[in-house]
């Protein structure tokens, strides 16, 4: 498997991509403190004004904040917006 990484890792580097597209992590825009988009998660855990958390391929994004609202949200990708105060991969 370590092996494999490297081979994505190098294969990143020479054709300039994007590791997140290689990877399969989280690409998170945050506009400030106001909209914060995620791009790359696999689903909702958790939804509430205070509070969101997010799967994805190595783990759970927590959101924070106040008047949290999830203004759209497609099959790879969710756009939240209120008052964001906290950014955290559990």
């Amino acid at each position: 498997m370590q092996a494999f990484n490297r081979f994505k890792n190098l294969a990143a580097n020479l054709l300039e991509l994007p590791k997140d597209a290689i990877y399969d992590v989280p690409r998170i825009t945050l506009m400030g403190g106001l909209q914060l988009v995620v791009e790359n998660h696999t689903g909702i855990l958790e939804f509430h004004n205070s509070r969101i958390r997010l799967a994805h391929s190595t783990g759970v994004l927590v959101i924070t904040g106040k008047n949290l609202m999830i203004k759209n949200i497609q099959p790879k990708e969710i756009l939240v917006e209120g008052e964001i105060k906290g950014i955290q991969f559990a």
